[in-house]
């Protein structure tokens, strides 16, 4: 792994061209106390201080809702599997989410291959957003070790 320092002012222009060339997925916050990951159309200062969103990032890779298959009974039964996956960057994730995505590498990498998991993981990339201390009074990451992490993500800011 190599290190790369981007200074803080810097940071900026770094997203809004990332920007320009993927659908970037970032936090913000949607009403006082809650925070989500959405579409970052232009890039304003990172939030560092946020609490876990309602939705972890995952939804990208493993959503709630997507088609898997479609299929036509007329004149013969015609069944295709679906496979619905873009280019995609999630920007600040915190090392929480990025070891439950790693579980879900695991999980879903094993003996029997999602595809359409292994085929959003491989056009995602995650940009981490390193924790010093727990979020919040509530976070679970210290009491079950996932405050730091040493792999899955692609790159890792820290301040």
């Amino acid at each position: 792994m190599n290190d790369i320092l981007i200074c803080k002012k810097d940071i900026g222009t770094f997203c809004n061209n990332l920007i320009e060339d993927f659908t970037v997925y970032g936090v913000r916050q949607k009403e006082e106390g809650f925070y989500v990951f959405d579409e970052i159309d232009e890039f304003s200062d990172p939030l560092k201080d946020y609490i876990p969103t309602i939705l972890p990032p995952k939804k990208y890779l493993f959503p709630q809702q997507e088609t898997l298959l479609r299929f036509d009974t007329q004149p013969l039964p015609d069944v295709k599997p679906v496979i619905e996956s873009r280019k995609q960057i999630l920007f600040g994730v915190r090392p929480c989410d990025i070891h439950g995505i790693r579980l879900l590498d695991k999980i879903f990498t094993a003996d029997h291959e999602d595809k359409n998991y292994t085929q959003k993981r491989e056009e995602t990339v995650i940009i981490g957003m390193d924790c010093l201390e727990p979020c919040y009074e509530h976070a679970h990451c210290a009491s079950v070790g996932c405050l730091d992490v040493d792999d899955g993500y692609d790159i890792m800011m820290t301040d």
